[in-house]
């Protein structure tokens, strides 16, 4: 037996991952998923260069799960150069099929991931990226810390509240406005 598969357009994937459900924070994120798109961070099905009247076309996994990191890596001020290896870290991420991957994407606890950055040492610019998944309560076991310590910089996501505005209560509540 076929199974259809389903995809997702720039507004839909939009919807899921807009802070508010207003017409104007859809808006803004549409822009950013476009603009991301023309800058290899998200994958479409088909092609990025879609045509007047063609919709771009996503998987419906794994592109929320990087598209909603991804913004919440932007809200820190995350600037497109720095964005582009933690998407593609992200991508391979979800290729290897990490436990704690899905247990975000489940709810299954808490779970966060620490998005790190090499730098390269004649420019200065942000380089390879690593993303490093870990259950909160690993955080306090023992003396053992989790976080890894050799980076120059990194971002701590609480994955677990990302994913709750894709697939737990905030999917439809605490979503601000509703209008559109």
């Amino acid at each position: 037996m076929v199974t259809e598969r389903h995809y997702l357009t720039v507004k839909a994937l939009a919807q899921l991952i807009a802070p508010s459900l207003s017409a104007a924070n859809i808006a803004k994120t549409m822009r950013q998923l476009r603009h991301w798109t023309q800058n290899d961070l998200l994958e479409t099905v088909g092609g990025k260069e879609t045509g007047t009247g063609i919709p771009r076309l996503y998987e419906t996994e794994p592109t929320p799960w990087i598209a909603a990191i991804l913004l919440e890596l932007a809200r820190y001020g995350a600037t497109l150069e720095v964005l582009k290896p933690a998407a593609q870290a992200l991508y391979d991420a979800w290729e290897d099929d990490n436990d704690l991957v899905m247990a975000s994407e489940t709810q299954e606890g808490p779970a966060f991931a620490q998005v790190s950055w090499q730098v390269d040492p004649d420019s200065g610019r942000f380089t390879k990226a690593s993303i490093h998944f870990f259950h909160g309560i690993e955080a306090f076991d023992g003396d053992e810390t989790v976080l890894e310590s050799a980076p120059v910089s990194s971002i701590l996501i609480n994955l677990t509240q990302v994913m709750d505005k894709l697939y737990g209560a905030g999917a439809t509540a605490d979503r601000g406005d509703h209008d559109q």
